[in-house]
């Protein structure tokens, strides 16, 4: 699977009223414009759905944003329910945190930030509403990018790798207890990180359940190579309702003479159905 961080979204399911209630109550082949060569950096992501692989999730999703005058910068979300009865909610979570990033006027931080808080606050007075065994709260793993930076951000049950100089760095929220995820914490501060991009650099953001399926000597064994996805895809495949997204910057040769980099996105690809299908991930 190829994406260029350009990519286009795909298009955003119908919201439930649950979603509606929270959106109403509330207001994606590049050069690295730092490093001397000429790097691509691209995106990988799949859920797996009913057995199946495909580009998104109910769990998970990417989201694209443009401001006048400002570089295209784009979000990827995964939710996952922390508390029992949550499950349904997740899908409408990852499009309320979305819109309200695209609708943003902010910085990339600053509206992934505030797009997260928003969520947590008006999913806190849904809560209020509800019986205590009816509350719904979910952990959410964010991934913003923009240039030749990224940004995690964490709350709740969530985790995520970086992949840099041959050392792997595991990366969760200091407190992950259900009681601090989106829609229940008295004090919310979701943990934001900057990761510099370059040659060799990984970064990803997964369903919790990656800490269960492999230990990180694992996957840096994964990660270290130039198509990483293969493999850990290999040993998640059965796993229900995981997500999974992946930047990777590599070195791109440089165009031949009188040939110029393409500038358009591709097509998005379409989902797959299993291993033998799982093609093999390699920037052009």
């Amino acid at each position: 699977m190829e994406r260029r961080l350009c990519s286009r979204p795909a298009a955003s399911r119908a919201l439930s009223p649950f979603a509606e209630f929270l959106l109403a109550r509330g207001t994606g082949l590049r050069y690295h414009p730092d490093v001397l060569m000429a790097v691509k950096t691209w995106i990988g992501r799949y859920s797996i759905v009913d057995g199946r692989a495909q580009e998104d999730g109910p769990w998970m999703g990417g989201f694209v944003r443009q401001r006048p005058d400002e570089l295209t910068d784009e979000l990827y979300v995964i939710v996952e329910p922390a508390l029992p009865g949550s499950e349904q909610f997740c899908g409408q979570l990852v499009e309320v945190i979305g819109q309200l990033y695209r609708q943003d006027q902010l910085s990339l931080t600053g509206a992934v930030l505030r797009a997260l808080r928003a969520a947590h606050d008006h999913l806190r007075d849904w809560n209020r509403r509800s019986l205590r065994e009816h509350r719904v709260a979910a952990g959410a793993a964010c991934l913003a990018v923009q240039g030749a930076d990224a940004y995690l951000a964490l709350v709740g049950p969530s985790v995520a790798y970086v992949w840099s100089a041959g050392q792997l760095r595991r990366i969760v929220p200091e407190d992950t207890d259900p009681e601090e995820a989106v829609g229940l914490a008295e004090e919310f501060f979701p943990e934001l990180h900057r990761i510099p991009v370059r040659p060799g650099t990984r970064v990803l953001i997964a369903s919790t359940r990656l800490d269960r399926i492999m230990d990180e000597t694992t996957l840096g064994r994964f990660l270290a190579q130039d198509e990483p996805l293969p493999d850990i895809y290999r040993l998640t495949k059965d796993e229900p309702d995981f997500s999974l997204v992946m930047l990777a910057c590599d070195e791109a040769p440089e165009p031949a003479p009188g040939e110029e980099a393409a500038s358009e996105p591709p097509a998005p690809p379409r989902p797959i159905s299993g291993p033998a299908a799982w093609p093999r991930v390699r920037p052009t």
